[in-house]
């Protein structure tokens, strides 16, 4: 599976109703409209302070591309699984 790595990488938490997931998505540098939507899959990663819709924050982690994930919703996003949390803020 292709694997990514973010470090203090800013972005904003949502809640995905279709999948009833969290998610942290944030704009792909040097482009127009390329966003990446990155579902958590165990909200626990998230700490309960900062499981609002429309919260700023600043993580560390691995993405993952899975193919069991929901097709992108607009043009320019892509979806990963966030398979590993190592900071947020």
């Amino acid at each position: 599976m292709k694997q990514n790595t973010v470090e203090n990488q800013p972005g904003i938490i949502n809640f995905r109703e279709d999948i009833q997931k969290f998610s942290i998505s944030f704009h792909q540098k040097n482009t127009i409209d390329s966003q990446f939507t990155c579902i958590v899959p165990d909200s626990g990663m998230i700490p309960q302070n900062l499981q609002k819709p429309g919260t700023k924050v600043v993580f560390t982690g691995v993405l993952v591309k899975d193919p069991t994930l929901p097709p992108p919703r607009m043009g320019g996003e892509q979806v990963y699984l966030l398979a590993e949390l190592r900071s947020i803020e």
